[in-house]
C-alpha cells in the first residue's frame, strides 16, 4: 500500500515538478540483512584471503595510498594497515573499517529480492553513481556504483538505513559530453 502510493506521488512529482518542487526518485522494495563482527589485523588478513575469489570490485584506504580494482581483489602483504575498504561481490558488499589499534570492523550488506506483489514492504532502495578520481581507476570504470537503503519505521517514516558499494561502471557517453 505505501508503496502504491508512493509511486503514484513519484509519476505526478515528474509530471507536476514546479507543484511539488523536486522529482523523487524511483524506489524498489527489496530486503538487506546487515552483520558486522570484529577483527584483529591478522584475523582480517585471513578473511580477506578467503573472500580473494569471490570479490568483483573495491577499494582499499591505506595510509600511504587509496587502491581501486575492478576484477579481482589484489594480494595484499599480512602486514598492510587498512584504514577502510568497500568491496563487492553478487548479491554482498563488504564495509571494513578501522576502529584502533589492530582492531577493525567488517560489516557485510546481503540483498534479497521481494516479491513484487508484498503487501508489507519495509525496506527500499535506490542506485546511484558517482565519479570516481582519475587516478583511481586504471580503465574506463570511473563511476562508482552505490545502492541507497531505507527502512520504515512503526511510526511509518523511513529512516536511511545503509549506503552499499556495488562495484564501479564506466560512464555512459551521455554523460561525458555533460
Amino acid at each position: 500500500m505505501i508503496m502504491d502510493q508512493y509511486a503514484q506521488l513519484q509519476q505526478q512529482s515528474q509530471q507536476h515538478t514546479q507543484t511539488i518542487g523536486c522529482i523523487l526518485p524511483r524506489l524498489r522494495p527489496a530486503k538487506l540483512s546487515i552483520k558486522q563482527a570484529e577483527y584483529r589485523l591478522s584475523e582480517l588478513h585471513e578473511a580477506l584471503t578467503q573472500q580473494q575469489g569471490s570479490i568483483d570490485f573495491g577499494w582499499l584506504q591505506m595510509p600511504s595510498k587509496t587502491l581501486a580494482f575492478a576484477a579481482r581483489l589484489p594480494d595484499l602483504d599480512k602486514t598492510t594497515a587498512i584504514l577502510e575498504a568497500e568491496l563487492a561481490e553478487e548479491a554482498r558488499s563488504h564495509h571494513i573499517r578501522h576502529l584502533h589499534g589492530d582492531r577493525f570492523l567488517w560489516v557485510t550488506y546481503e540483498e534479497s529480492q521481494v516479491a513484487a506483489d508484498a503487501q508489507a514492504v519495509t525496506m527500499v532502495c535506490r542506485d546511484s553513481s558517482f565519479m570516481v578520481r582519475a587516478n583511481l581507476v586504471s580503465d574506463n570504470r570511473k563511476l562508482a556504483c552505490y545502492r541507497h537503503w531505507w527502512q520504515l519505521t512503526e511510526d511509518h517514516q523511513w529512516q536511511p538505513v545503509a549506503q552499499v558499494f556495488k562495484g564501479f561502471t564506466e560512464v555512459p557517453e551521455s554523460r561525458e559530453e555533460a
